[in-house]
């Protein structure tokens, strides 16, 4: 994949070089005397950055995460991030049902980093290279050695190198708070793409889990039941639940049409959904059009599930769908702010709106201590309400 293709490169000093097969970059080694203007010499880093092409960070998303990363407690963390929120403002209402799903795992994730159990998000994350260098596998293919970070076995490649970064020691953790957003699928066709990529995929990394599980014990190490638990739970809940929830409406409890033990099976699930919903700035109603919205995903979710059993016997890869884009994606258009004085505050340089904060005219630094400078707080005058007058 692309990823490993540029961490391969990282470090690196290439010739180009012309081969029958086309034109390929050779390793000239670190020779001080090699001065060619020809190489390509590719930097290495401390951390990764990774992004898909439609999702938003904040502006100051690197500089928290690499500062938390920074700090001598959280030597051992590989991964941090912040799991992505959907875009305000969706156009359907399936968009905007599909978005509260996603906001709602925000709250999950940040529970499984409570419990040790977090597990990465490919759609936006800082990785610590060196990390990646412990789960890296270099194999030889026609004679150049490739190095592979991330495992591509699954089309859940992120979630795979979560147990991967896991069973080298390193952990992962979840940022409290909200700094990225992303697009939601706006039709039904790209979400069922969308939703059966989600459920393929689990129940293949299940047993990598399972030996993860026995190395520890056999190395007397202490694994915590409630994180095994949650990462069970992580990879295979699409697949039982799928399964429970039909047993549940077809199976013939009793001579009714459908089982009382349905809605009652689903009634912590209600009452627990709603109050996150609730809590995400939706109506707690909207937990009635979520367990629709579920049903209606049924079929995709069991046809996902489906594939990984077929790969997991067979062992063959299963292409990589690809979530079909709008041709007019959402965007968040943030105002530029000029450097604020402790005087005058700040200023936006599309229309001039001003915003009265105290903020220090120091910039911070990550390696000094934090003394993270106050965000501006939204102007409420054009650049809030009037879109035209900021572009």
């Amino acid at each position: 994949m692309n990823l490993n293709s540029h961490l391969g490169l990282m470090g690196g000093r290439y010739r180009e070089q012309r081969t029958p097969s086309g034109r390929v970059l050779m390793p000239v080694g670190n020779d001080p005397a090699d001065g060619s203007t020809s190489l390509i010499v590719v930097p290495d880093s401390d951390y990764v950055l990774t992004l898909y092409a439609d999702s938003t960070l904040l502006p100051e998303y690197c500089l928290r995460l690499v500062y938390f990363m920074e700090q001598p407690e959280n030597s051992r963390i590989a991964v941090a991030q912040t799991p992505y929120s959907s875009y305000p403002g969706a156009r359907t209402r399936i968009e905007r049902i599909s978005g509260a799903t996603t906001d709602l795992q925000f709250l999950v994730h940040q529970g499984l980093t409570r419990h040790g159990a977090t597990f990465w998000v490919g759609a936006n994350a800082v990785l610590r290279k060196k990390a990646l260098d412990d789960i890296v596998e270099v194999e030889d293919r026609g004679g150049f050695s490739t190095r592979r970070y991330i495992q591509d076995r699954t089309v859940i490649e992120d979630t795979e190198s979560s147990i991967d970064i896991r069973a080298h020691g390193w952990d992962l953790y979840n940022f409290p708070e909200r700094l990225s957003y992303s697009a939601t699928s706006p039709d039904f066709g790209s979400l069922c793409t969308q939703r059966q990529r989600w459920a393929n995929g689990g129940l293949v990394i299940m047993p990598k889990l399972w030996r993860m599980l026995r190395l520890r014990r056999k190395q007397g190490e202490r694994f915590p039941f409630i994180e095994g638990y949650l990462r069970a739970n992580y990879l295979a809940s699409i697949c039982w639940a799928s399964f429970g929830l039909i047993v549940l409406l077809a199976y013939p409890f009793n001579s009714s049409p459908l089982s009382p033990f349905a809605p009652l099976a689903a009634l912590p699930y209600f009452v627990a959904m709603s109050t996150d919903l609730r809590r995400a700035g939706y109506r707690r109603l909207d937990v009635l059009r979520i367990y629709g919205f579920n049903l209606l995903l049924l079929p995709v979710s069991v046809s996902g599930v489906a594939k990984s059993v077929a790969q997991a016997i067979g062992g063959q890869k299963i292409a990589f769908a690809r979530t079909p884009k709008v041709r007019t994606a959402p965007s968040l258009r943030w105002p530029s702010w000029s450097s604020p004085t402790p005087s005058s505050g700040c200023r936006c340089t599309r229309c001039g709106a001003t915003c009265s904060t105290a903020t220090t005219s120091t910039p911070c630094s990550l390696s000094s201590t934090p003394s993270w400078p106050a965000m501006p707080s939204w102007p409420s005058s054009a650049c809030a309400t009037r879109s035209s007058t900021c572009g």
